[in-house]
């Protein structure tokens, strides 16, 4: 109800849950071990000799041929022996060079000197698995945010946990505050701790906004979910546009604040709760957020992940094919379009994007390239077979198994019409394709936005909504 994690999963929680004395066994620095998880056996302890300031990482990653979904812990000796709450865990490590359900605590600094205890265990499911312990470099952990390609800064001896939907990223400035974070509201976090709830710009579909929607404009929105008495104000100490609210009101978490932050990728909201004193927590709250989206290269220099491709105002202007009927698409006037007369309307930011859209290319699309290809309604039914009043889920549906998408198609709210989106994964069309259809009263519609590999769909979703939601069609004759 008042938290953001509440919003969304209607309360399902992860809680950390004690592990109960039983036999060990022995790993040390750079083994890799496996075991096997199972209803008779749902975790098994590894225990290792740590010294304090060692900055570990522990991976554990089930075997394919299982349904294991894995879990990890980690406990000092007097937790362990207390089966007091771990120091460190960790579920869904939402890394895919692992496999996002897989889970990793990664760069965790021991605090003293001793005997710990890894607690391999699982979310769900049965099999083997392998255990890694690796004694890391004493530097800052580079994440990515649960359900996008943002990387962001996770400060030394910080946790993390993602959720299993992709759509949230939980860190905070250690376990038992990480705990209180996942499953408890209305509680102030310990002295001098910070945790930390980010959204993914996807889930801002939630509320009706678009995953590029203005910083203050998201505020704006999330302050009338909580009910609360605060305004939204500009937060211009960041790097990025942002805007920001402290919560105030019945319905929200005590000591909790939102802020919302402009990224080429579209718009991240992060959940702020602290122990009162938030110009104490500051620094490392803006040093987080002040990460997001930048990656070091080689040679340390900073650089934003994404492209970010020059969009100018759109112009609406009509078209009229030679039996008469007329098209009307918006498009940026710095772009190319080609309204053809076989059904297509194509709109491109160069020439050589264009011409690829055109002609059907099924190779990596260019850096910084965005291409749109739309087609007159029902035009693209009746090759497909499919009448053409067919609706746009079931449209989409049809034509994502044509091609051999193994993607999920998905109701699209964000439309004025009735309208189904997906991307094609694992077909013969060019990475970073994308497909909405819509129910238009002539018939449904395909756009088909493709992409260059370093350009986002976030980062230019809201051109394409305004896109699609400008397009208005006048059959021959009428």
């Amino acid at each position: 109800m008042k938290r953001l994690l509440l919003i969304f999963l209607a309360g399902v929680l992860l809680l950390a849950m004690p592990v109960l004395a039983q036999s060990t066994s022995t790993i040390a620095y750079g083994d890799s071990v496996t075991g096997t998880i199972s209803d008779a056996v749902t975790s098994e302890v590894w225990e290792f000799e740590g010294t304090a300031g060692d900055v570990v990482t522990i991976t554990m990653i089930a075997d394919e041929t299982g349904t294991l979904d894995t879990r990890l812990y980690l406990y000092d000796t007097d937790a362990y022996l207390t089966d007091d709450i771990a120091i460190a865990e960790n579920d869904d490590s939402g890394d895919t060079t692992i496999g996002t359900l897989n889970s990793r605590i990664e760069n965790f600094a021991l605090p003293v000197d001793g005997l710990y205890y890894i607690e391999a265990s699982r979310f769900s499911g049965e099999g083997d698995y392998t255990l890694t312990l690796e004694l890391s470099t004493d530097e800052p952990a580079d994440r990515v945010l649960n359900g996008t390609d943002i990387p962001f800064t996770l400060p030394e001896g910080w946790v993390l946990d993602n959720d299993s939907n992709g759509l949230f990223t939980y860190i905070a400035s250690n376990n038992e505050t990480l705990q209180l974070v996942l499953g408890a509201d209305d509680v102030l976090m310990p002295e001098g701790q910070i945790g930390m709830s980010f959204i993914a710009p996807d889930a801002l579909s939630q509320f009706e906004l678009a995953p590029d929607a203005p910083a203050q404009e998201v505020i704006e929105a999330l302050i009338g979910v909580f009910e609360s008495d605060s305004a939204a104000e500009s937060y211009d100490i960041l790097d990025n546009p942002a805007a920001i609210s402290f919560l105030e009101g019945d319905s929200a978490p005590e000591q909790a604040l939102i802020i919302a932050v402009e990224l080429s990728v579209g718009t991240i909201v992060a959940a702020v709760q602290h122990d009162g004193d938030f110009e104490a927590a500051e620094p490392q709250v803006i040093e987080v957020l002040n990460s997001l989206g930048v990656v070091e290269d080689e040679d340390d220099a900073e650089i934003v992940q994404d492209a970010i491709v020059e969009i100018g105002d759109l112009n609406a202007d009509p078209f009229t094919y030679e039996d008469g009927a007329v098209l009307t698409i918006a498009s940026p006037e710095n772009f190319l379009i080609d309204p053809n007369e076989q059904g297509y309307f194509y709109i491109a930011n160069d020439e050589d994007m264009l011409d690829a859209i055109r002609s059907g290319s099924t190779d990596v699309m260019a850096s910084g390239a965005f291409g749109i290809s739309i087609t007159l309604p029902g035009t693209f039914a009746e090759p497909l077979g499919l009448a053409e009043d067919t609706p746009a889920l079931e449209a989409l549906i049809f034509f994502a198994e044509a091609v051999g998408s193994t993607a999920d198609v998905e109701e699209y709210v964000l439309v004025d019409d009735t309208a189904a989106y997906t991307e094609l994964v694992d077909s013969f069309a060019p990475p970073n394709t994308h497909v909405i259809a819509t129910d238009n009263e002539d018939g449904v519609v395909f756009i088909v936005v493709q992409l260059g590999p370093d350009v986002s769909f976030a980062s230019v979703e809201g051109t394409v909504i305004d896109i699609i939601n400008s397009i208005a069609f006048t059959p021959a004759g009428e």
